[in-house]
């Protein structure tokens, strides 16, 4: 049992460490725009502003919506995003010909969205807009002051961004109501000259499970994430008794199971176990991580 629990208590702690990085990307490497009904067919290329509006454009309603991105390739893929806070700043120095010193107005209130195709600042309009998914997109409530610095918890919205690379690129905001003017929300963009109220992502994520880097997985586990039981399932028929092992985040043993010869899988329960990231393995040395969401 001592040769067991040794390595498995220096591979969970391997897997659970934490990494915090703050995402702020300037000039030469911001992606953001903000697309205009208006000019159906012509990018806003470096714009300093960050848009969702519905106003007027030479006597005629007009809609905007922003887009803007954040490079997450440093994050990999099965990666728990624990914590992902999104900053966005009042622009009171807009270049738009409403907004001004005043840039949020009327009854704005919007929504994120991840955006599911590629685009490009450079060449992006608003009849080439990529798609968006409503999947865990985020309120963003009407302001309560026409300068105002939004704060929003996009936690769930980067974790599907990090589980989906290739379908993610990045953030849209638009307005629930894109037919009632005068509303707008202006924010800086990564463009804008104060560098401090550029877009900012901060992240706190627990690295992918080291254990499966360097450890050949004997069974697999479903569902996962899981609320009351688990299912372990083997890769074959298990030839001797094996007992497993459940592992909170700092190493403390908090279920045991002993699983007869002959066993294909077990269904376990944990219930009982509070929400968070565990590991399992046996005493064969394997081991997976499970995560608990009630």
């Amino acid at each position: 049992m001592k040769h067991y629990f040794l390595p498995l208590l220096f591979l969970s702690n391997i897997a659970f460490a934490q990494t915090n990085i703050v995402l702020q990307p300037h000039y030469e490497d911001g992606n953001n725009t903000y697309l205009r009904d208006f000019n159906p067919t012509s990018p806003a290329v470096g714009a300093v502003d960050l848009t969702s509006y519905v106003w007027t454009c030479d006597g005629d309603p007009c809609v905007g919506r922003a887009f803007f991105t954040f490079d997450l390739s440093s994050i990999n893929v099965g990666a728990i995003v624990e914590n992902a806070t999104l900053f966005l700043y009042a622009n009171t120095t807009t270049t738009l010909g409403f907004g001004g010193t005043e840039p949020h107005t009327g009854v704005n209130a919007a929504h994120l969205f991840r955006v599911t195709e590629d685009w490009d600042y450079h060449t992006a309009t608003w009849d080439t807009q990529p798609d968006i998914t409503f999947d865990n997109s985020v309120v963003i409530p009407t302001s309560i002051d026409p300068v105002q610095d939004y704060e929003l918890d996009v936690t769930e919205l980067v974790q599907d961004m990090v589980n989906e690379p290739a379908s993610s690129y990045g953030f849209s905001i638009q307005l629930d109501n894109e037919v009632e003017f005068y509303t707008s929300l202006i924010f800086a963009s990564s463009f804008n000259s104060n560098e401090a109220k550029h877009p900012k992502l901060d992240i706190t994520y627990t690295g992918q499970n080291a254990v499966n880097n360097y450890y050949l997985n004997s069974f697999s586990i479903s569902p996962n994430p899981a609320q009351s039981f688990i299912n372990v399932n083997f890769s074959k028929s298990t030839t001797t008794p094996v007992v497993m092992n459940v592992f909170d985040a700092i190493g403390n043993v908090v279920k045991t199971v002993n699983v007869p010869n002959n066993s294909n899988e077990i269904n376990l329960e944990i219930s009982d176990l509070a929400d968070g990231i565990y590991l399992i393995g046996n005493n064969d040395g394997y081991s997976k991580k499970f995560v608990i969401t009630k």
